[in-house]
């Protein structure tokens, strides 16, 4: 049975993300600023999604216009998507390195772990595995207010040197978006993101 699927791809940060008309850059190290990392993302997880023929919502697609995180579930909910996939860069000491999943509850746990795993398959960077939202520095991620399956992604320490040159890198995002898109296109043919052994 084939399901719908439509992906709300919300490049983290950004254009009045916290406050009407204030770019939220996110983490800044060695001259990157977050919210560049994740748009950069962000446009080329939509053209994964179009060459896969998934159909897709963009939450912003530049640094000039955005949406309030608060309403980033609100306004993917009324775009008819079934899932959201909010795209981030973590901050930390320089030596911290990797990729890492939340999730809210165990029914997008699956999702949260095909989305890390396409990260760390496209980085090849360490797995840190994929965490519940009470395990984020944040007691709340307004993104899992969505209603249905979410998982924000930290793509690499933007902190970290050898992470910063793979999150920049376009065969990174290339290879990302396409591991994502094969999971969404799995769940859509057979109800589960994993490859059947």
């Amino acid at each position: 049975m084939e399901r719908r699927v439509k992906l709300a791809i919300n490049a983290g940060h950004g254009m009045s993300n916290v406050r009407p008309g204030v770019l939220d850059t996110g983490a800044v190290s060695g001259g990157m600023r977050e919210c560049d990392v994740t748009l950069a993302w962000g446009l080329t997880m939509k053209q994964g999604c179009i060459d896969a023929g998934i159909p897709y919502y963009l939450t912003r697609g530049d640094n000039v216009s955005g949406v309030f995180l608060g309403r980033i579930d609100d306004v993917s909910e009324d775009a008819g998507c079934t899932h959201l996939l909010s795209i981030h860069m973590n901050d930390g000491p320089p030596s911290a390195t990797g990729c890492e999943a939340y999730y809210r509850d165990d029914a997008d746990k699956s999702w949260a772990v095909a989305v890390c795993g396409a990260a760390v398959s496209a980085t090849g960077l360490v797995n840190r595995g994929v965490k519940t939202e009470n395990e984020s520095q944040h007691s709340r991620l307004a993104v899992f207010d969505f209603d249905g399956p979410c998982a924000l992604i930290e793509g690499g320490f933007i902190t970290n040197l050898t992470d910063r040159s793979l999150i920049a890198t376009r065969d990174v995002r290339l290879l990302f978006a396409r591991r994502v898109c094969e999971a969404l296109k799995r769940w859509r043919d057979t109800g589960s993101y994993q490859e059947k052994l």
